[in-house]
């Protein structure tokens, strides 16, 4: 059975436990009022509520004690919680209990246009799980009642991890065996986090999560040379001591992270800024007919030039200042990330 039948049958068989409870409960307020009355019945209108039928009707009321009503006056409600009052009548209901859900997986078309008595579900924005691949979204349920919002949570809650653990099944299968001791490896990063450092207080650690060519994962920090430019998607090779994780041969940690190199995609090339004498590398330039636009990585700067010239051996001269010209220059598909002394003006 798919998710959203689930959702509909069990919020189904709530209402029907709810309203067999309200019909007992009714039975036993007429019961009541009968004795009280010499067999005469309180009216019910269109929205469950009770009235006195004639002048001088008798009605008690846990609270408010044993009073006498006039024809037509409303009765005290004796129904004991939310639900017997939400569905207790023709389902004038209030929205009053909500609560957010993460929600995983291809039926979430169907669980937003689901019809339940007394529920309302929407749903945000969708996006990729970059871990799970699996199409994910925060889905908003509204409820006349806490106990019906709960049978809705549940089924909900419960799709999402089983979703989610046999997505990671599936994965684990996939994946290849997890480096261990000091190791070089390659592999794409597939995000970057950061987390709050334990050494002191306002400061941050940078951890990223690398998926190595064998599908095995690798966690660990952020070398201070590469800084922030670990985006999602980028090829690097590191070398490292790792250790895999106790109950997953696929999964390990990593610590000393050092010889690290970005391997580039073809399109976005990495070069070599050449100025008066000095190289500054790595850069990842974007070249234009007018512009040249170039961001380096080491010291996290962008500087824009206007070209001069492109040259058929692919360097570019661009000018640097009101007086001088500079060299952009490619510098291979892999480019070594490593600290560098900025260059003097010679």
């Amino acid at each position: 059975m798919d998710i959203s039948k689930k959702i509909k049958t069990a919020a189904n068989d709530y209402i029907k436990g709810v309203k067999k409870r309200i019909a007992k409960r009714k039975d036993e307020i007429n019961e009541a009022a009968c004795t009280a009355n010499d067999g005469t019945p309180p009216n019910m209108d269109a929205n469950g509520r009770l009235h006195a039928p004639v002048d001088g009707y008798i009605f008690a009321h846990p609270e408010l004690g044993e009073r006498v009503y006039g024809k037509g006056e409303f009765l005290p409600n004796l129904f004991e919680d939310d639900e017997e009052a939400a569905f207790g009548g023709v389902g004038n209901f209030n929205f009053l209990h909500k609560q957010r859900f993460k929600f995983a997986g291809k039926e979430l078309k169907a669980v937003t246009a689901l019809e339940i008595t007394g529920v309302r579900i929407n749903a945000g924005s969708s996006w990729t799980d970059r871990v799970t691949k699996l199409n994910t979204a925060y889905v908003y349920v509204e409820s006349a009642s806490k106990g019906l919002l709960n049978v809705v949570a549940k089924q909900i809650t419960e799709h999402f991890e089983q979703a989610k653990e046999h997505t990671k099944k599936k994965i684990k299968a996939a994946k290849g065996t997890a480096p261990t001791g000091k190791q070089t490896v390659r592999g794409k990063v597939v995000t970057v986090k950061g987390l709050e450092s334990t050494y002191g207080y306002n400061q941050v650690d940078w951890k990223m999560l690398v998926e190595l060519e064998n599908g095995a994962t690798v966690w660990g920090s952020v070398p201070a040379a590469f800084f922030r430019m670990s985006e999602a998607g980028l090829e690097v090779e590191f070398t490292a001591t790792f250790e895999q994780a106790q109950d997953d041969e696929t999964h390990a940690f990593y610590k000393r992270p050092t010889k690290l190199s970005v391997i580039t995609k073809a399109a976005d090339k990495y070069t070599e800024l050449v100025y008066f004498g000095a190289t500054e590398r790595p850069a990842l330039a974007k070249i234009t007919k007018k512009k040249a636009e170039l961001y380096l990585l080491v010291q996290k700067k962008r500087l824009v030039f206007d070209v001069i010239e492109t040259h058929e051996s692919g360097n570019t001269e661009v000018q640097y200042n009101d007086t001088d010209t500079a060299w952009i220059m490619p510098a291979g598909d892999k480019v070594n990330i490593k600290r560098k002394e900025k260059a003097k003006k010679q």
